[in-house]
């Protein structure tokens, strides 16, 4: 299970994408969970207000990932794309550091940062890119690493800021904390990057134009796909954002036993995300995501109606499993879609993340409309059996089920 990280340590091209990955890791895990926070109770935003925030932010996310993926396949210069980001990340923590105001929040959270943020499947094209050099058995074990590698900085980082809150440390720590993050990036960038990388990490030019590029990623063919990849990922969505409010509201639980609860199943990811590109080359991208759709939804029902039982704990470790199956194996499932142009492949991973949590939103809305939280939990979980199945049966129409 350690090969892939002996391959990645003694590749320069692979460390250092891994190494900026795991920064980038640490970046997210200080801003996914607390912006929300932040918005409301620091910055005084209304719950509508940040609605709204939230889903401009999805957009400019999308497009961004889009634009940048185009460009870069356009250009063919990936050191120059991850630096742009880098800058922008940097900035944006810059900017609400120093200037400390609504605006300027706004400004951030709707703009800069969405922009930074497209680095987040850009990273992960440069990390197959650099596999490209690797045997063909070995690329999707090196990949599985790769995603755990970004697992595993969560679970380093969230212990931190969880602890450093709980001591008095005010939230908006985190943004000078995050420019630091992107700094560094930016010195690893301009001081260390490989001389061989260029080489490595080069592909063919597209000679489409943008707009071709741009009609290339809207075909049915791809949509259908990601419309069923978000229902998946949706689950998981909706398991991360109600898990506090489900043991917060369980008999004899509280928001302490989610925070262990979710740190038991942030560390078992690591191992089997490791294990998935093995899993991969016996037994394909397409099945495994299937029955991890299939396998999650029903993790989430039994998830919500054990709650309050003893025996919820032993639920992280298929928390874990199909945590692994519908998160890292989908990262070559999409670039493949798109597989004669990297760039807009990899963008691919954002509009999948940001169109499982318009899914998730949506789950959300109709599911507290006609019932509770376990009413939402089984909506999602029966969105991503179905979706699942339906995966299973477009594939095996298409002939790529055992791909």
């Amino acid at each position: 299970m350690l090969d892939p990280i002996r391959l990645i340590a003694r590749d320069p091209t692979l460390r250092i994408i891994c190494i900026i990955l795991f920064l980038y890791g640490t970046f997210f895990s200080a801003i996914g969970p607390y912006q929300a926070l932040i918005a409301i109770t620091v910055f005084g935003l209304p719950d509508a207000v940040w609605s709204v925030v939230m889903l401009i932010n999805a957009l400019v996310t999308v497009a961004a990932s889009i634009g940048i993926g185009i460009i870069t396949d356009q250009r063919n210069n990936r050191r120059a794309m991850a630096l742009f980001c880098a800058v922008f990340s940097a900035a944006g923590g810059l900017i609400v550091w120093q200037i400390n105001t609504p605006l300027a929040f706004l400004l951030v959270h709707l703009l800069i940062w969405p922009i930074g943020g497209s680095i987040f499947g850009q990273l992960f094209v440069l990390a197959r890119l650099g596999a490209k050099q690797f045997p063909a058995d070995q690329r999707d074990i090196i990949m599985g690493a790769v995603r755990a590698i970004f697992a595993l900085a969560f679970v380093v980082a969230l212990p931190f800021w969880s602890a450093a809150f709980a001591s008095g440390t005010p939230l908006t720590r985190i943004y000078p904390v995050t420019m630091l993050i992107a700094m560094a990036v930016i010195a690893l960038i301009l001081l260390a990057w490989p001389v061989a990388a260029t080489r490595v990490l080069s592909s063919e030019k597209t000679g489409l134009s943008f707009g071709a590029s741009l009609w290339e990623v809207l075909t049915a063919h791809i949509l259908i796909r990601l419309g069923l990849l978000a229902l998946i990922s949706a689950a998981n969505v909706l398991y991360m954002a109600m898990m506090g409010l489900l043991f917060n509201a369980a008999p004899g639980r509280n928001v302490q036993d989610a925070a262990l609860f979710l740190t038991f199943v942030t560390a078992l990811e690591v191992p089997f995300m490791l294990y998935m590109g093995y899993a991969i080359a016996h037994v394909g991208r397409v099945r495994l995501i299937a029955f991890g759709g299939v396998f999650y939804g029903v993790f989430l029902s039994v998830f919500v109606l054990a709650i309050s039982q003893w025996w919820v704990w032993g639920l992280a470790l298929p928390a874990a499993l199909g945590a692994a199956l519908i998160l890292s194996v989908p990262i070559s499932y999409l670039q493949d879609l798109l597989a004669h142009r990297p760039g807009a492949g990899g963008s691919l991973l954002a509009v999948n993340q940001v169109a499982g949590a318009a899914c998730a939103s949506g789950i959300f809305a109709l599911g507290t409309y006609l019932g509770n939280y376990t009413t939402v939990a089984l909506i999602g979980s029966a969105s991503a059996i179905g979706a699942g199945i339906a995966l299973a049966i477009v594939e095996i129409r298409a002939g790529n089920w055992k791909t």
